[in-house]
């Protein structure tokens, strides 16, 4: 059988290098391949009427992880502690994410900023800082070097992630300082931290995708626990 091709987001470094970049390096891609898919970087274009010839080109597409998203697409002023998002990329991402909801037999991930990514696109808003919004927060931040920031989540029943997981509490990672604040029409909650931040959505209506699911963590990057390999199985295997 041969492997659905997988377009996976990149960012872009400011001029004059203009790179395009992974914010997990290589383990979204090594996922990709070891859940059986074939994944190719995408390209933030200018021009977004391009984003119509995905369609017929790929068998899903990840809106991976990165920066924030720039607060005008929410209808808020940036907060001193964001680091927003090239705005090529933001362009790109936000009308990408526009098109993925308008598209029901695209399966589509999103991975931490990606999940924000797909609330903001579906007219929900973000917590800009979640130290202020959560006085009492876990630490869900993660800088480069550090350990993994690990911690537990709380799974909805009759989601598509207790299909997965199972209902109840389960181990993720954690590598934010935003997340979901109004979820958008036409999405639930499905997990949550102890400490009540959202960390994962998905449609109300399930039967209306062939896969559509927003994880505030990183499942690429913890692809020794077997429950986060069933993220990218389940997600590649729809996109077959």
């Amino acid at each position: 059988m041969s492997r659905p091709i997988i377009a996976i987001t990149a960012f872009c470094s400011p001029a004059p290098y203009n790179n395009l970049l992974l914010g997990s390096g290589s383990a979204y891609t090594d996922a990709v391949l070891g859940a059986g898919g074939y994944p190719v970087i995408l390209t933030p274009a200018y021009d977004l009427n391009l984003i119509d010839d995905l369609r017929n080109k790929f068998a899903g597409i990840i809106l991976t992880g990165g920066p924030d998203v720039p607060g005008h697409y929410y209808g808020q002023d940036n907060h001193p502690a964001m680091n927003t998002l090239h705005e090529q990329r933001a362009r790109w991402d936000i009308a990408l994410a526009k098109k993925l909801l308008q598209w029901p037999e695209m399966p589509v991930l999103g991975v931490c900023l990606g999940c924000q990514e797909l609330n903001v696109a579906a007219g929900g808003t973000l917590h800009q800082h979640l130290p202020d919004a959560y006085p009492q927060c876990l630490k869900h931040s993660f800088a480069p070097g550090d350990a993994e920031n690990y911690h537990h989540a709380k799974i909805a029943e009759d989601s598509l992630l207790a299909d997965l997981f199972a209902p109840g509490e389960q181990l993720i990672n954690s590598s934010h300082h935003q997340a979901v604040k109004e979820i958008a029409p036409g999405f639930r909650a499905v997990a949550w931290s102890v400490d009540g931040v959202i960390e994962a959505i998905e449609p109300v209506d399930l039967s209306s995708r062939k896969f559509c699911l927003g994880v505030q963590w990183h499942p690429e990057r913890i692809q020794h626990l077997p429950l986060q390999r069933k993220i990218l199985q389940c997600f590649v295997q729809a996109c077959r």
